[in-house]
């Protein structure tokens, strides 16, 4: 996510903090709730921002624009670029708003950081999917997953001045039977100057039942539709990953971020009929303008 660089950080950090994370079937009840209580945490939040604001009215923002190399989906043989645009605003307060983290609020106690945000979760689309037969056909029978409205709640344990280790639920609040998921990682800054920030993160991805079966599984049907055999994955760990974040102040606020790293499935995801690939690179480069 994006960092505030008068406090020493990097202006950004990965993406993938941002998670993916644990999807899990809600009832109506349960949507309501979720919705009433996000509801509730920003009304907070911007209350106290407006408090706050006579006080210590400062904030950040940055502006800038990137792209993305990942896999057209989970365990997808194929990889695209992506326009990724990069508006991020930090209030002192710590409400913030961004492309790339949602909005919400962020603060910390001593050494343990916590955050809230709403934020979305990506979709699939049935055409992405190359048929059982490994041509270029299109496995239309396996059906949409549509995006997600999420909530992500996170908590985190400073280690010194160099490590960061989290945990970050995403919960969906739309379109709850795709399920929650839920990332562990830790952060380490091994190089920082005026100029340069070097950086690394490594995280363990778990999903619940209705997260593994909506990304990883077949149904029934689906199976009688596109010819796969059936397959239902177990809750649990499905991927590791890790990646490496460069960021060159290139001069005054203008700044070069390049990101490179590898996604793993593993267990029962790395099982399933609709992986192509267990193994994955991903990659960005993005230039930004902090004002």
């Amino acid at each position: 996510m994006l960092r505030d660089s008068k406090r020493g950080d990097s202006p950004y950090s990965k993406e993938d903090l941002i998670l993916k994370y644990v999807k899990r079937h809600g009832s109506q009840r349960s949507f309501t709730c979720r919705a009433l209580a996000l509801g509730a945490l920003f009304s907070l939040s911007c209350a106290q921002a407006w408090a706050n604001a006579s006080v210590s009215d400062t904030h950040d923002l940055t502006l800038g624009i990137g792209g993305r190399l990942a896999p057209e989906y989970s365990g997808s043989d194929k990889s695209q670029v992506s326009p990724i645009p990069v508006i991020h605003y930090q209030h002192a307060s710590g409400f913030f708003a961004s492309t790339l983290d949602g909005l919400g609020y962020k603060g910390e106690i001593s050494r343990l950081t916590y955050s809230a945000a709403l934020y979305y979760r990506e979709g699939r689309k049935a055409k992405d999917l190359r048929d059982y037969r490994g041509k270029t056909g299109r496995l239309k029978g396996m059906g949409d997953v549509e995006w997600s409205a999420t909530v992500q709640v996170g908590a985190g344990l400073k280690l010194g001045e160099y490590v960061h280790v989290s945990a970050i639920a995403d919960m969906p609040v739309s379109e709850s039977d795709n399920g929650n998921a839920l990332q562990i990682g830790a952060d380490a800054t091994f190089l920082q100057t005026q100029r340069h920030h070097l950086a690394a993160n490594a995280a363990l991805h778990v999903g619940d039942s209705r997260y593994m079966k909506t990304y990883y599984g077949v149904s029934h049907k689906q199976s009688l539709r596109t010819g796969l055999h059936g397959y239902t994955p177990d809750a649990g760990l499905y991927a590791l990953s890790t990646e490496l974040t460069w960021t060159y102040n290139v001069a005054s606020n203008w700044h070069v971020i390049t990101q490179g790293g590898v996604t793993t499935l593993v267990r029962d995801a790395a099982k399933g009929p609709l992986v192509q690939r267990k193994t994955a690179p991903t990659a960005g480069v993005y230039v930004t303008y902090a004002f």
